[in-house]
């Protein structure tokens, strides 16, 4: 292995310009992060009872940053089933890979915006919906390894 004292300044600029190429990209990449992540948590607000996203209210029993340990895909059918509006849109989400309940309180202010059903904007938990009403209620078809939720949410 070669000396660092052995070689010669042009080889050492050689290797700093490329060093430095490197650095400059990996920081313009950190940026573009840090902006996309800044964005992403602009909408939310947490005060001394409510923790909320644009519209929509956060008030499950779990930590906003914990992870869920698997694939899932978050549905809101904006009370589509219970007050008979089947006119209504249903929101169905894409598949989050092991999602943290920040990621669902975003889909779940996305959801708020598809259906048009602010009034049920507070988001209590999360309904798994077996296949076979998967199937029945909503007509999709389960994906293999992905669970699906109904979004529990309330006045």
């Amino acid at each position: 292995m070669a000396c660092i004292n052995d070689l010669n300044s042009d080889l050492l600029n050689i290797i700093l310009d490329y060093v430095c190429d490197d650095i400059e990209v990996a920081l313009e990449k950190l940026e573009m992060r840090i902006k996309k992540l800044r964005l992403l948590i602009l909408p939310l607000s947490i005060d001394t009872y409510n923790i909320y996203y644009n519209n929509a209210y956060y008030y499950i029993d779990k930590y906003l940053f914990d992870r869920i340990d698997e694939d899932i895909v978050v549905i809101n059918d904006g009370m589509h089933f219970q007050s008979g509006f089947a006119h209504l849109p249903i929101y169905r989400s894409r598949v989050l890979k092991k999602p943290t309940y920040f990621e669902i309180l975003v889909e779940t202010n996305k959801s708020l915006v598809i259906t048009g059903d602010f009034d049920h904007n507070v988001l209590y938990g999360l309904i798994k919906i077996s296949s076979r009403n998967l199937n029945i209620y909503y007509g999709i078809k389960p994906n293999k390894g992905v669970s699906y939720y109904c979004l529990d949410m309330c006045p």
